[in-house]
């Protein structure tokens, strides 16, 4: 947030030279979007494992703007460097997501691909596949009342007493088609997260007295996590607890990135998340394909996820 409010400072000039598209000297890539037709990749990531000081460089590209974060092997620092062309919220986008990603990983910390709501002091989960509905769900809850504690990235913590959810950023990310079905008086007006996606930014309050889209802006006990599976025809969710095996693949396939992980990474967060799956239900989320109904479907979710107890 601090870079985002100081633009100048990150907006620097791509090294003289580079036009951001060639491979940096001596990496190999290891992880890269799909393309757009007749285009490249929207974000790369590329890792030279000899290189302390630019061990990874993650590259955003669209149209003919570019940007480079490169960072050394401990996560300790990040290098900006932005190309005309390139709006400035392509680039704090991807900052906030994908490459604080990738820097967390470098600092071993374990994250998970969640959207992560406050319900009743504790917190709730939301992993699945991109497009699942991650983060219309936290949504809805947030329009009902509760808390967003984080959205994309869940950033966890283990404690003496159980795991805690870090917060993220007071912003939330809303699926165009879901405006019209939470009335709210800024509508389409809100900000794109990307120039060239339908996605936008509806902003979150930490004031007390706010009704709804309010954020948490401290750490929160993990109270479940909810792992969303296709949508169907029916009437309300149906959640169904996993067993701790079962929460533990589940688990594994969201880890937040999962495209640069070193062996003893696998390894370190299979026993990390062995313990929360252990510790903290893990449950499988159908959900009505009914997007008409999201707010009658958060507050089930909110019902359901209040009788949970570890």
């Amino acid at each position: 947030r601090r870079l985002a409010r100081r633009g100048s400072r990150f907006h620097a000039r791509l090294p003289k030279g580079h036009d951001g598209r060639a491979q940096p000297a001596g990496s190999v890539l290891v992880y890269a979007s799909p393309a757009p037709p007749g285009g490249e990749p929207y974000l790369e990531v590329w890792k030279d494992a000899s290189n302390e000081e630019a061990f990874l460089t993650v590259r955003h590209a669209f149209g003919s703007g570019r940007a480079l974060f490169v960072m050394n092997r401990e996560g300790s620092r990040i290098q900006a460097h932005l190309s005309e062309g390139l709006p400035f919220q392509d680039a704090i986008t991807y900052f906030l997501g994908p490459v604080l990603g990738c820097l967390l990983r470098l600092r071993q910390v374990t994250c998970l691909h969640a959207g992560v709501a406050v319900i009743g002091g504790r917190a709730l989960a939301l992993i699945g596949p991109k497009g699942s509905g991650k983060s219309t769900t936290v949504a809805a809850l947030a329009y009902l009342g509760c808390e967003v504690l984080s959205d994309d990235i869940a950033v966890l913590a283990e404690a003496a007493d159980g795991f805690l959810v870090q917060p993220g950023y007071p912003q939330l990310r809303l699926r165009q088609e879901i405006l019209p079905v939470l009335p709210d008086p800024q509508g389409t007006e809100l900000p794109r997260i990307l120039s060239f996606a339908d996605k936008r930014f509806q902003r979150l309050s930490t004031a007390p007295a706010a009704p709804r889209w309010k954020f948490q802006p401290v750490p929160v006990p993990l109270g479940a996590v909810f792992l969303l599976s296709e949508r169907g025809p029916l009437e309300s969710p149906v959640v169904v607890r996993l067993t701790a095996p079962e929460g533990l693949l589940a688990l594994s396939g969201n880890v937040y990135p999962d495209y640069q992980r070193e062996p003893d990474e696998h390894h370190r967060d299979f026993r990390f998340l062995g313990r929360l799956s252990r510790a903290v239900p893990v449950c499988r989320l159908s959900l009505p394909d009914d997007l008409g109904r999201i707010l009658s479907t958060g507050e089930a979710i909110r019902q359901e996820f209040l009788g949970i107890r570890t």
